[in-house]
């Protein structure tokens, strides 16, 4: 019942060279995934925050349910904490029904709105959302998303870049994410960690990051390796199809 690592960390006082460094760089990638772990400290204060946007929200609109999505819901995400994703789903039956018929920009103009009225100065809308911004603490920003749900399962959301409401599902992504991490021994979100933790070392080269969880999904199968094999074989299989066609599993 003692794993290869356990076994070869259990052979460090032999004092043998080889085992050593091996039982070194074991212990280091297991001290990198420790330190890209969200703590519960931060946890529980993303949960107050969230929570505190959902009664803001609320006290306006006719909400729902309220629920985290993004790289924070599959997670994934390291830290900083930035941009943790909202979905606020509205009521097609309540007092802002008519917004689904509204244009992305007015829906979210009216959202900048309300969530400026609760955290002045701190509100700035994109493409999809409105992001709540805490400067430079720990939790540094939320992104809220308006959304209504399909009659045929997922969502709608407002989407200012192509003018009209698009579809989408982020249970889809993350109920792949918690199947493919299971397939590889809980290590796959760990290795999607690193592998970002890499990327923002090196300034972002890859952007934006979550390219690197689409491209995880697939190039990433089991059995899982090492760390290191691991994310030399991702490197390399990335490079050679960087170019090709990567979808939103969303």
């Amino acid at each position: 019942g003692v794993s290869t690592e356990q076994a070869l960390i259990a052979m460090y006082d032999q004092q043998e060279p080889q085992v050593t460094a091996y039982a070194d760089v074991v212990r280091a990638f297991d001290n990198l995934k420790h330190a890209l772990e969200i703590t519960a400290t931060e946890q529980q204060l993303a949960s107050s925050r969230r929570q505190a946007i959902y009664e803001s929200l609320a006290k306006d609109w006719d909400l729902t349910t309220v629920f985290l999505t993004g790289s924070y819901g599959r997670h994934t995400k390291t830290k900083k904490l930035k941009d943790v994703d909202i979905f606020a789903v509205l009521n097609p039956d309540g007092a802002q029904s008519a917004l689904r018929q509204a244009p992305p920009a007015g829906v979210l103009s009216e959202l900048n709105g309300i969530l400026d009225a609760h955290y002045p100065g701190r509100v700035t809308t994109d493409v999809l959302a409105c992001a709540i911004s805490f400067g430079s603490e720990d939790i540094m920003s939320f992104e809220v998303v308006p959304a209504f749900e399909r009659s045929g399962g997922g969502y709608e959301i407002p989407d200012m870049a192509s003018g009209r409401w698009i579809p989408t599902d982020p249970t889809i992504h993350a109920d792949m994410a918690t199947a493919k991490n299971k397939e590889c021994g809980e290590k796959w979100i760990p290795l999607v960690k690193m592998l970002k933790g890499m990327n923002r070392q090196t300034g972002e080269l890859v952007h934006p990051s979550f390219l690197i969880e689409v491209m995880a999904l697939r190039l990433i199968r089991p059995p899982f390796g090492r760390y290191q094999d691991e994310i030399a074989g991702f490197l390399a299989s990335a490079a050679d199809c960087a170019t090709d066609d990567w979808g939103d599993p969303a």
